[in-house]
C-alpha cells in the first residue's frame, strides 16, 4: 500500500469541504473572504488577523493553494479537540508507519520456523534479501526463493533500490541463500514437487483474481512438503470497505477478503487451516461502521480478533 492510495478516502472528504466552502456566498469576492469562510466552515470560528495575513501572503506568493489550507485545518489538533471521534488521524504518516510495524511484529513473533521458503511477491524496496528477512523473520532459513513480477511489470519499480541486483543465481545473505524468479505468482514451475517447508504470501493474495488464487492453492499443494506451511496476511475487507467504500484500497488489488471467506477457500482447496489472527484490531470502527485510522495508532498489535482487524493472518498446512 502506498501513501497516495491510503489518502484517497480522505481526498473525498477534502472535496466535500472544498465544495461547501466554495458554494458559500461568504467566500465570494476575495482571498480574505475565502480564508474566513474556510475557518468558519471547518473550525466554526473566524480566522485570527495573524492567521489571515499569513495565509493571504502564502497564497499570493504561490507557496500554498487554498485547498492546502483546508487540508491542514482538517488535520489540525484544534479540529481533533472539537470532534473527539474525528476519523482523520493526527498524523497520517504515523498510521502508515504503524501498519508496517504491526506487520513486522507478526513476522517476528508468529510465522513458523522453516528451512526452505518460497516468498510470493517478496521483492523489497529496501533490501536485496527480500521483504521477509527485512521485516525481521527470526528463524535461520537455509534458502528463500522470491517469486515476483519482472521489474518492467512492477508498479513503482523505480522505488526498488536493489532491483538491478535481483538474480536467478543464489546469493548469500548471512546464513541464508536467496534467489529471484521473475514471473507471476501462479507460476511455480521453478520449484520442485515437495521441496518447500513454507510458502509465504505477504500482502500478495489480494493482487490476483480468485481464479488465479485457486491456481496458487493447487501449486502450493504440489510444492509443499507434507506438513509444510501455507501462510499469508492480507487486508480485511470488513475494514477496507469502510476505508474505501467506492473501491479497493490499492489500484492493483483484484479481490480483498474477509477472514472466514479466505479460510473457507483454503479448506476447499485441500489445505488445513490451523489458526487465524488479526493485525491492528479496529473494533470501534466496526461497531460504528466508520473508518477511524486513529485506532491503528492505538492498537498496532497482533490480536486473536481477526474479524475486526485491519489485516489478518492465516496459517494453514498441507496434510
Amino acid at each position: 500500500m502506498n501513501l497516495q492510495t491510503w489518502f484517497h478516502p480522505h481526498q473525498q472528504l477534502l472535496l466535500r469541504y472544498a465544495a461547501r466552502i466554495r458554494l458559500d456566498p461568504r467566500s465570494w469576492g476575495s482571498t480574505s473572504k475565502l480564508i474566513q469562510t474556510t475557518y468558519h466552515v471547518v473550525l466554526n470560528r473566524a480566522a485570527q488577523p495573524d492567521e489571515q495575513a499569513r495565509w493571504v501572503t502564502s497564497i499570493r506568493r504561490g507557496e500554498t493553494k487554498w485547498t492546502g489550507i483546508v487540508w491542514q485545518l482538517l488535520c489540525s489538533n484544534e479540529l481533533q479537540q472539537l470532534h473527539s471521534d474525528w476519523s482523520l488521524p493526527r498524523d497520517p504518516m504515523q498510521v502508515q508507519h504503524a501498519l508496517h510495524q504491526a506487520r513486522c511484529s507478526l513476522v517476528r513473533t508468529e510465522l513458523p520456523a522453516a528451512d526452505t521458503i518460497a516468498d510470493l511477491g517478496g521483492a523489497c524496496t529496501e533490501a536485496i534479501s527480500g521483504a521477509l528477512l527485512w521485516m525481521g523473520y527470526p528463524h535461520p532459513a537455509r534458502e528463500i526463493t522470491i517469486i515476483d513480477l519482472p521489474p518492467s511489470n512492477r508498479m513503482f519499480a523505480d522505488t526498488f533500490n536493489y532491483i538491478a541486483a535481483e538474480t536467478a543465481n543464489w546469493i548469500e545473505v548471512g546464513q541464508t541463500r536467496i534467489r529471484y524468479i521473475h514471473t507471476v505468482m501462479t507460476d511455480m514451475s521453478g520449484l520442485a514437487d515437495a521441496s518447500v517447508d513454507m510458502l509465504w504470501l505477504g500482502q500478495s493474495i489480494e493482487h490476483i483474481t480468485q481464479a488465479q488464487a485457486r491456481q496458487v492453492y493447487g501449486e502450493a499443494l504440489r510444492v509443499l512438503k507434507p506438513g509444510g506451511y501455507f501462510c499469508l496476511d492480507t487486508p480485511n475487507r470488513t475494514l477496507t470497505r469502510l476505508q474505501s467504500s467506492f473501491g479497493y484500497i490499492h489500484p492493483e488489488h483484484k479481490h480483498e477478503y474477509r477472514p472466514a471467506e479466505l479460510a473457507h477457500q483454503l479448506t476447499r482447496a485441500g489445505l488445513v487451516v490451523k489458526r487465524t489472527l488479526g493485525v491492528c484490531p479496529m473494533p470501534y470502527s466496526v461497531r460504528r461502521q466508520r473508518f477511524y485510522p486513529q485506532e491503528i495508532l492505538d492498537h498496532g498489535e497482533v490480536s486473536p480478533d481477526a474479524a475486526s482487524s485491519y489485516f489478518f493472518y492465516i496459517e494453514s498446512v498441507k496434510p
